[in-house]
């Protein structure tokens, strides 16, 4: 008797089994890198909250931090707030969070953040077409002051402590408007807001008390013809002062305004150490003003009246007279809190964002703290194999680090090893008994020895003088280098240069070279040549390759791989045992060719993704294993995809997202196969995880595909 056909027959599928993720290294913190500026500071009685617009990473975030009511830093780690650049923001705190709004292109954004740091209401818009002011609370309620973009109106939103909309109110008539600043001062809500002509001359600063029930005073104009701008407004419970800047004269000048804005006093010049970015607060007994001027950071006590009680006190000196500090301050009802962007703390770095509780009474500055903080920036990983362990190559800044691990990723050595001060681009192969790194320096391309087993150590190796920039590749012994040229020469065991002439390929400027052998000894190079133009610079042009014989011997001269669109590179190669297949960016596509043993193509070119660019790709044994950047609708953020593929032309399938790429690295993804069916891989993803901070880091991740049978 036959057994059912279902149960004889069977096919057999792929499935990845993918081991954890694992990072190169723990985490170790620093100044977050690149430039943190614009911070924005608020109380809740007790601590404080900082945020600020952060470039640690692209696309731009927004971070915060908070600080006890001594000024001590109580994340380690910085809170991502969004992930997205903010403008114009502005925090409180009620109830039992606080309310933090911006503006993100045309529209009005909160989130709300609890007291413990998390985030307890997700970004989202709260208004289209929308400015924001600044907000205010009465302890039960919050009002966003907000510009009405489409009515050209100045309003007011107010929000219930669990951020749910109770009452949106216009504030005045259409006109030219700036957002309305609003305060509370214990019986009654104010807004003022700079109202201009047509011509964008300064007309008059307006302002009007309002109630959540609706109710609406009259509208006053406080200040008229004197060129006054950027109006920032406090209250000290009862009656109001008034600050703007002259924007003639850059000096500020502050005026009481009385509880019901129907007196408002002359204006007192505030001391030259205030003349930009000014911020007001009450602090119980006076006012404080804090300011920059120069490349300090600088605060001011007024009188209940407006009044300077004494001619300023320096905050801080960020010695970097380009840089504006811009600083901000709140009040826990007892200090004050100033954060600003100051004098960067490493060589990484453009600015960071500092803080310091500063007395009340006498403007003294206790301990600066650091408030900026991530784990450092991990950039474009390459991994290699011996077949039993796997060692990565990554850069941190222009540090370049090696380290092994096991074959599931598990690290080796204790500490990594740092082989070089000066690099930005690297490569990784194993050559039978040792491994060899390649780099790029300065002038030069460097390769070294470094130790499969024992102690990790590195040695031997070569130095070659080149003109920058310069790109390396590595298979096997073979080392391919370019920049302005391409260059192939063959390695000893101990990592040095055999050839004392090596083989020219080409004369072109290249962006990209990747090498691959086949079974039989021979190597396919290719290179993405560069166009240089006056207003972009280099720009990708075309692709070709070449083979070369194991006695470093040109087979080919040169292979036409994609020249047709004229925006062709970033090629990537791998043999399957029969031919080649190479993979290259062509516009915003990843297009493929496969190239036989002999040099010639098998076939046409063939789309292999769509909006898609810097391709890697591996022979897994089975199939074809590659990796791509994926643009997104998010303006600067790239999407690390993977999949597989059966043959050139069929569809891909096991496609995973990775994470976000950093927009501008240079490496897609790193794989090296370590079995049959099995790959490990290295890349670089922006870490949003709390202990990361949200810069890129490396990873190491291996797949197994390990066959299964399902009945038919």
């Amino acid at each position: 008797m036959l057994a059912p056909r279902f149960l004889l027959l069977g096919l057999l599928l792929t499935t990845p089994a993918i081991a954890a993720e694992i990072a190169v290294t723990d985490p170790i913190y620093g100044p977050a890198a690149s430039s943190q500026i614009l911070a924005t500071a608020a109380s809740d009685g007790e601590s404080y909250l900082v945020l600020w617009i952060d470039r640690r990473s692209y696309p731009t975030s927004t971070f915060a931090t908070r600080l006890d009511a001594d000024g001590r830093v109580l994340d380690p780690v910085n809170i991502l707030i969004a992930q997205q650049e903010i403008f114009r923001p502005s925090i409180v705190w009620c109830g039992s969070s606080y309310f933090v709004v911006w503006r993100n292109i045309d529209d009005l954004w909160l989130t709300r953040i609890a007291a413990d740091g998390s985030v307890v209401e997700s970004p989202h818009v709260l208004e289209t077409k929308a400015q924001p002011g600044r907000l205010a609370t009465d302890g039960t309620r919050v009002a966003v002051g907000y510009l009405d973009r489409d009515s050209n109106t100045p309003r007011v939103l107010f929000l219930t402590q669990e951020g749910e909309r109770s009452a949106d109110l216009q504030l005045s008539e259409p006109g030219e408007y700036g957002a309305p600043q609003v305060v509370w001062n214990g019986s009654a809500f104010a807004a003022v807001w700079l109202r201009t002509l047509a011509s964008g001359a300064t007309l008059s600063i307006e302002g009007v008390r309002f109630d959540a029930s609706g109710t609406i005073g009259t509208a006053h104009t406080l200040v008229s013809n004197d060129n006054g701008v950027d109006p920032a407004l406090a209250s000290d419970g009862s009656d109001f002062v008034l600050v703007t800047r002259d924007f003639g004269t850059g000096r500020h000048g502050a005026r009481h305004i009385s509880s019901d804005l129907d007196t408002v006093s002359a204006k007192s010049q505030l001391p030259a150490a205030i003349s930009f970015a000014a911020s007001i607060q009450w602090i119980g007994s006076s006012y404080v003003v804090t300011g920059e001027h120069g490349a300090t950071v600088n605060a001011v006590r007024l009188d209940r009246n407006g009044r300077p009680l004494d001619n300023g006190k320096v905050i801080d000196n960020v010695v970097e007279s380009g840089l504006a500090p811009s600083p901000t301050l709140a009040s826990n009802g007892r200090n004050l809190l100033v954060a600003w962007a100051g004098t960067p703390a490493t060589a990484l770095s453009d600015s960071d964002v500092y803080g310091a509780v500063v007395d009340a009474s006498t403007l003294t500055r206790q301990s600066r703290e650091l408030l900026s903080v991530s784990s450092t920036r991990q950039l474009q990983p390459v991994i290699a194999t011996n077949g039993s362990a796997l060692l990565t190559l990554w850069l941190e800044g222009q540090n370049l680090y090696a380290r092994r691990s096991t074959r599931d990723g598990r690290p080796i050595d204790a500490t990594p090893l740092r082989l070089s001060d000066n690099a930005w681009a690297a490569a990784v192969t194993f050559n039978g008994t040792s491994y060899t790194a390649a780099w790029v320096e300065e002038n030069a391309v460097v390769t070294r020895r470094v130790y499969a087993d024992g102690v990790l150590r590195a040695d031997g190796g070569s130095r070659i003088t080149t003109k920058p920039p310069a790109v390396v590749a590595l298979a096997g012994n073979v080392f391919g280098w370019g920049g302005n040229g391409v260059n192939v020469a063959r390695l000893r065991p101990d990592a040095s240069v055999l050839d004392g002439f090596p083989l020219r390929l080409t004369n072109a400027s290249v962006g990209k070279i990747a090498v691959s052998p086949n079974d039989g000894g021979d190597c396919l190079v290719v290179w993405g040549e560069l166009e240089d133009t006056p207003y972009s610079g280099p720009i990708p042009r075309d692709v070709r390759g070449a083979r070369v014989s194991p006695g470093l011997t040109n087979l080919d001269g040169s292979i036409d791989i994609a020249t047709t669109s004229g925006s062709e590179g970033d090629p990537a190669v791998t043999w399957n045992g029969s031919e080649w297949l190479v993979l290259w960016s062509a516009a915003k596509e990843v297009r493929g060719r496969r190239i036989a043993r002999n040099g010639t193509f098998d076939g046409s070119d063939a789309l292999v993704a769509s909006n898609a660019f810097l391709p890697a790709v591996m022979w897994d044994g089975a199939r074809y294993f590659l990796a791509w950047h994926e643009a997104t609708k998010s303006f600067g953020v790239r999407l690390l995809r993977t999949a597989r593929l059966a043959q050139l032309g069929a569809e891909l399938s096991a496609v995973r997202t990775i994470g976000d790429a950093e927009t501008y690295s240079l490496v897609s993804m790193s794989f090296a196969p370590i079995a049959p069916d099995a790959i490990a891989s290295s890349y670089a993803r922006i870490a949003r995880e709390p202990q990361y901070g949200g810069v890129p880091r490396a990873f190491i991740e291996v797949l197994s595909f390990a066959p299964r049978r399902r009945a038919m």
